[in-house]
């Protein structure tokens, strides 16, 4: 069969179709690999992926990132109340870059903070359960109040520092928490108390 010969115009034409339809194609690939970094990046950064994957296990009980964060944030404001007007802890540096005075090894207020929230967790879910078991399943009529005028006072504080409400309790208790995580954490922490209170206040 004899080769077709073109024309040296129509040619160039199809050359020229080739390069662009490559260029295209290398473009689109691009154009997606990009576009999958993005949503990466947004899941990454977002309170699902702060939620889904799991960061603790106590027992059979999981635990997201966001409930690790909110623990944290916790045990460092109570700590840092007590010990930064005696220089122990520097509130305006990484905790990552401060050792803890309280670490025999040497460790950092990081790894120290850490190690306290797991502590709590777990210390909290062997209550929460026992409390679970013993019918502490919901909260009192006095408790709902206090769990409502708390999310009211961070709705208030989220509104006069120009943020939403899910963005500033991310921003103060760390990433991916939200009114939801926020509102479960802290009705979970107080069946936990009230049922501590009530076991103690019942020893003779």
């Amino acid at each position: 069969m004899a080769e077709m010969k073109l024309n040296p115009r129509e040619k160039a034409r199809l050359e020229e179709e080739q390069k662009n339809k490559k260029t295209r194609t290398k473009y689109t690939i691009i154009g997606i690999i990009v576009a999958l970094v993005i949503v990466l990046v947004v899941i990454v950064n977002s309170s699902l992926f702060s939620n889904i994957f799991p960061a603790l296990y106590v027992g059979d009980t999981k635990y997201g990132v966001a409930d690790v964060n909110y623990e944290y944030q916790t045990v460092y404001g109570q700590l840092a109340q007590s010990y930064a007007n005696y220089g122990l802890i520097d509130t305006t540096k990484p905790m990552d870059e401060q050792t803890c005075p309280f670490d025999a090894d040497g460790g950092t207020w990081h790894d120290y903070l850490l190690k306290s929230a797991e502590d709590n967790i777990v210390q909290k879910t062997a209550i929460y359960k026992a409390a679970l078991a013993a019918g502490y399943t919901e909260l009192t009529e006095e408790q709902s109040q206090e769990l409502d005028n708390m999310l009211e006072s961070f709705k208030s504080d989220a509104a006069y520092y120009g943020y939403t409400m899910d963005g500033y309790l991310s921003l103060r208790f760390g990433n991916g928490n939200t009114v939801k995580t926020i509102r479960a954490d802290l009705t979970r922490e107080l069946i936990v108390e009230r049922y501590r209170n009530e076991l103690y206040e019942s020893y003779s």
